[in-house]
This record gives C-alpha cells, structure tokens and sequence, in this order.
C-alpha cells in the first residue's frame, strides 16, 4: 500500500531539502530560519528540531541544540540522529556518561555508522573505559579506514595512553591520504620530541 503525503507535508520536505542545503553550503543562520518557518507549520516535526539542533551545533549554541533535540525525541523517541546529535552536545560539554548513553541508543537506530561509532567510542574512551573506548574507535576505523576525524581520535586516545608508537603509526597513516595535514604533522613532531 502506498502512502500519500498530506496536504503540506511536501511543503515540509522541500522546506527540510532546502534548510539542508543550506547548511552543506555553511549558511547555518538560513538553515535555522527554514526550520523555525517548518515548527511555525508543524510543531510536531521531530525532523525540523532535528535540523535546527545540527546548524544549532555548528553555531556553537550547545544548550539551544539540547533543547530542540529534547522536543524531537518526545515527538520521536527511536530517532537515531537525535540521540545522535544530543550524543554529540554532551560530548563537546564533556558529559561523557550521558554522551555515552545517548550514543549507544543512536547506536541502537543506526548501527554500525562509523561517525556515530567515533562520537561513542571518544566519549566511552573519556568517560574512563579507555579499552572499550579504543575497541569501539577500532570499529569505526575498520567501517570507514580512511576518516581522518576517525584516525585523529584514535591517535590522540593512544597518545592520551602514553602509546607513542600506536598514535604515531594512526598519525602516519592519515600523512598517506592528506599529506598536507599539517595538525597531525605537529602531533607526530610532538612525539619525537
């Protein structure tokens, strides 16, 4: 059985295309005003609190993102980007237990994605389960082995451990696909140091 859309709901969808575009463009303050024009018409899109809270996130606005992803998961409690997204706030305000959490339920919705696995294994690792957090970094490496957000986790938490050699072998291989990073180069003079 095919399901029709409402009348409006595509309105919802092309406005939720265009606040992404936006936002891949880095015109987040445009992407917000799209997603506050979609809550004026339906308050109960959990995927336009979903948007607003990522650009919320690029913007550095940690505690208004929280608070949008809050009324996404009431709206929609099994959305992985939400407990992605709200995963991904308490890690930057370094609530790593509850970042921890919140990254396993996304983990739940949507397994196996490498970023989510970085974001979980980053906050497992820093939260004092530093193993379980390096196996977890390791998995996200293995889905997506050439992410540099993935190999620079990793390398800082090996380096974090006092593994100079583990972090520089993580280091080295993001030199073989950008050789012009120059933060992992000073990471790597750091170790010869």
């Amino acid at each position: 059985m095919v399901k029709i859309a409402p009348a409006g709901q595509t309105e919802i969808i092309e406005m939720l295309q265009k606040a992404e575009s936006a936002k891949s463009a880095k015109n987040y303050r445009s992407a917000i005003q799209i997603c506050e024009k979609i809550l004026a018409k339906d308050l109960d899109c959990a995927e336009a609190y979903e948007e607003l809270a990522d650009n919320l996130i690029s913007l550095r606005q940690p505690r208004k993102a929280e608070k949008a992803l809050r009324r996404a998961l009431l709206i929609a409690p099994n959305s992985g980007k939400a407990h992605y997204l709200l995963g991904v706030v308490k890690s930057g305000l370094k609530q790593w237990l509850f970042a921890a959490h919140s990254l396993e339920k996304a983990n739940q919705f949507i397994s196996n994605n490498a970023e989510i696995l970085r974001h979980l294994g980053w906050s497992i690792f820093h939260s004092g389960s530093e193993a379980e957090g390096l196996a977890v970094l390791e998995r996200a490496r293995n889905l997506d082995p050439t992410n540099e957000a993935i190999l620079t986790d990793l390398g800082l938490c090996y380096l974090e451990l006092g593994d100079s050699q583990k972090s520089a072998t993580v280091f080295q291989s993001i030199l073989r696909y950008n050789p012009t990073n120059q933060k992992i180069r000073k990471y790597l003079a750091t170790l010869k140091e």
